[in-house]
């Protein structure tokens, strides 16, 4: 599998992704979305660290997810990520349990309320293209669940079941596109906020099949999930820095 992270090309056969950003895989054992929580600086000495673009990513080596972490390597892992945003694991050979508790280091497992999760394992989210799938799930910029008044930490994903072309996902750095903006426009966009609404896109995938709730209980969970407004340029709670 080949992924361009801004340009840069990634090949991989099987891997671990924790995205701070939205993205969607071919998956088998799905996906795992984080809570957030708050973690103090740490230095790196128990995981190698390679940056793949200058934008985002690294990848992360000399660790086995599939069992227990010690509190430091996953300290490090969490530093990795705040300076990276995108982490990729290769050749990790892991379980559905294994993928969950590697999840729950790093805080509370949101579990999706509108896509199809394992019934075995809630928390674990399945997104499968299938032959007959002509669309495919969250093909559009987004972030994950911003539906939520509090948005998860990020996705991690394990891409298990690849085609051997295509399948591309793109990332991107949304500290830089803020930092890119004129003066003015920050300003401008500082004062505002947005309005995110779930059904605008799990309508759309209960019209194409690609959910397991039908139209009118998507309709009926506004009750559980109303709208919510967050702002547009946000300040991250760790880092400090500002994005949209």
């Amino acid at each position: 599998m080949v992924h361009f992270i801004n340009g840069v090309s990634y090949t991989s056969a099987v891997f671990i992704l924790f995205a701070a950003l939205g993205a969607i895989l071919p998956l088998e054992y799905g996906t795992v979305f984080v809570k957030r929580t708050t973690k103090k600086e740490v230095s790196i000495k128990h995981i190698t660290v390679d940056p793949i673009g200058a934008p985002l990513g690294a990848q992360i080596t000399g660790i086995d997810l599939s069992g227990p972490l010690p509190t430091e390597t996953v300290s490090e892992i969490r530093r990795a990520f705040l300076d990276h945003l995108l982490l990729l694991f290769p050749d990790q050979d892991i379980s559905p349990e294994a993928f969950k508790t590697f999840g729950e280091n790093f805080g509370t497992l949101n579990i999706h309320p509108f896509l199809p999760n394992r019934e075995d394992l809630p928390e674990v989210m399945v997104l499968d293209k299938t032959p007959e799938r002509e669309t495919n799930v969250g093909n559009g910029w987004h972030s994950d669940m911003t539906f939520l008044a509090e948005p998860p930490l990020g996705s991690i994903l394990h891409a298990h079941i690849l085609p051997p072309v295509g399948g591309d996902t793109l990332f991107r750095n949304m500290y830089l596109v803020y930092e890119s903006l004129s003066e003015g426009m920050k300003k401008m966009l500082e004062s505002l906020t947005a309005i995110h609404d779930y059904t605008i896109i799990f309508l759309k995938s209960a019209q194409a099949g690609r959910t397991r709730l039908s139209e009118e209980k998507i309709m009926a969970a506004r009750e559980e999930y109303p709208l919510v407004e967050h702002p547009v340029v946000r300040t991250h709670p760790e880092t400090g820095r500002k994005l949209l």
